[in-house]
Parts: structure tokens; sequence; C-alpha cells
């Protein structure tokens, strides 16, 4: 891009018509639609549209000045591009240039021809076509109560930042190397506050997903894996398997260790229920009990 106006003037001229016409240039289609719909936002008179008013002027000045930057770098600006593209550079076909044609003239005649026409006050060329409510009814009001200046702000914005932007490229143009850095920097911030939601899904993910799955990792490592693994199925089967390898141990076919084990048992049921004062006597104990103590007896020796 750059110094493509020599090159290619019909682009040129069809592109500065629809930009023109974009910006809301006096006398073209695009300032009687754009200056209706800025000013009867104004027309209503609350607050909302208000905000929407002042919205909209801004929107018109950034429009004027991305257009007027997209012609200055594509058509006046110094040549960026090499040799062989600008050598190739020629006017689109006939298929191109008549939808070019046509809507270049609709966007200079139709507007100023057509205004009263299609939104002209008391206007009833759309008859009973389209309702509108009377509530909604505002053409009135935008026509006589909103100030001459409130109908020219948006004009007046778009042909400022016209002129500040030219200002720019054409005299101060070192400034803008010189804030390069720190425009970029702004622009990119502002690019990913945009771009990322308001950094909405940033607070969603950091403050609830975050905290939500950590919860659930240390439960599920704590409490799942942990307590409730050794406490329940592995510490149970551990349990289980180092008692019943100490019990087979005491299997070693030895009949002096045998009667070691019975005396052993004995001496320690004996001394077990005599010395007790909450276990049963003798004769209260029966079959059932005296096997278990054995058994307890046995799991002592063999720790």
């Amino acid at each position: 891009m750059g110094g493509l106006v020599n090159l290619l003037p019909f682009s040129y001229t069809m592109l500065l018509i629809g930009s023109l016409s974009l910006m809301a240039v006096p006398f073209l289609t695009g300032y009687y639609s754009k200056e209706l719909i800025i000013s009867s936002a104004l027309g209503h008179y609350q607050m909302t549209s208000l905000a929407i008013y002042w919205l909209m002027n801004i929107s018109a000045i950034f429009t004027a000045c991305y257009s007027i930057r997209l012609l200055y770098l594509v058509f006046f600006c110094y040549p960026n591009g090499n040799r062989k593209s600008y050598l190739n550079a020629h006017e689109p076909s006939f298929v191109m240039i008549f939808p070019l044609v046509s809507l270049a003239i609709f966007s200079i005649f139709f507007g100023y021809l057509t205004n009263d026409l299609f939104i002209g006050l008391g206007s009833s060329f759309w008859g009973n076509s389209l309702f509108v409510h009377p509530s909604h009814s505002i053409l009135v009001d935008t026509e006589f109560n909103v100030p001459l200046w409130a109908k020219l702000l948006p004009l007046i914005g778009s042909l400022s930042g016209i002129v500040f932007l030219l200002l720019l490229f054409k005299v101060f143009n070192n400034l803008l190397v010189e804030l390069k850095p720190i425009i970029s920097l702004l622009g990119i911030s502002i690019y990913r506050f945009l771009n990322q939601a308001y950094y909405f899904d940033n607070f969603y993910t950091y403050f609830i997903v975050y905290p939500i799955l950590n919860f659930g990792y240390i439960t599920n490592k704590v409490l799942d894996k942990g307590v409730f693994e050794i406490v329940g199925p592995f510490g149970l089967t551990k349990l289980f398997i180092t008692l019943s390898n100490r019990i087979n141990r005491l299997d070693t076919n030895s009949i002096p260790l045998y009667a070691f084990y019975f005396i052993s048992s004995g001496f320690g049921l004996i001394v077990f229920i005599q010395y007790f004062p909450d276990t049963p006597r003798v004769h209260e104990v029966g079959p059932a009990q005296y096997l278990i103590l054995y058994l307890i007896s046995i799991l002592f020796i063999s720790i």
C-alpha cells in the first residue's frame, strides 16, 4: 500500500466517495441517515438516550479518523510495497466497476433528492406499511426541539478528527514515532481488556474455578486417597496381611515351641480372668469367650 493514487485513480475516486458518505459529509446520503439517527437519540430526552447520543458522536469521530487513515495509507503515503506489486496494480473489471459506480451515484444524489420523501417530517411515503407507535413518534421533537449545535456536533467532531489526523500524518509525523511505544502499550492493554471480556473470565477463573478445583484436589488427595484409603480398604488389607504373616510365622513344626504357646496362653488367660475386676469369673465365661481370649493371647505372643 501507499502511493496508489496515480496508479488506481478510479478505485481512489470510488473509495473517496464511499468514505465521505460514511463520514457523513453534508449533502451526501450518509449525512442524512447518520444525522437523523444521532439527533433522534437526543430527541428522546431520556438519560439512556443522552448516553447513546454521546457514544454515537464518539463513534462518528472514530469513523472519520479510520476512513481518512485508510485513504492516506493506501493512496497518498510513501509507497511500502515492492516493485513487482506496483507493476501488477490495475483497476477492477467491469463486474466490480458497475456496482461501485451505482453505489457511488446513490451515495452522492440519493439522500439529497429523497430526504423529504423517506424521512421528511409528515411524509406519507410509507403509508400504513410501517407502524409507528405514538409514543415512539419523535420526529417532531427531533426537528424542532433538538438545538442546532447538537445536530451539527457529529459533523464538527468528524471534521475535527479529520484535520487532527492529517496534521499528525503530514506535520507532526515525528510525534507519532515518539508516541508509538506508549500508544502501542495503551492499545494492547485496551485490546486485551476488551478481547478478554472485560477480564470477567479471569476473575471467574481465578476466584471461582481455581478455588473449587483446589478444594476438589485436596478433598481427593487427603480424604479419598488419604484418610479413607488408609482407614478403609488399603489399611484393612495391609493389617490383615501383616497379621496373617505374623501368625503364619508361628507355625514352625516345633513341639517345644507349641508347648510354650499353650503354656503362655493359658497363663495369660488365667491372669486376664483373675486380676481384671470387670472381667467375668471363670464360672461365668463360656466356650466362645475362652476361644476369643485364646486367640488374643496368641496374637500378643506373635507380636
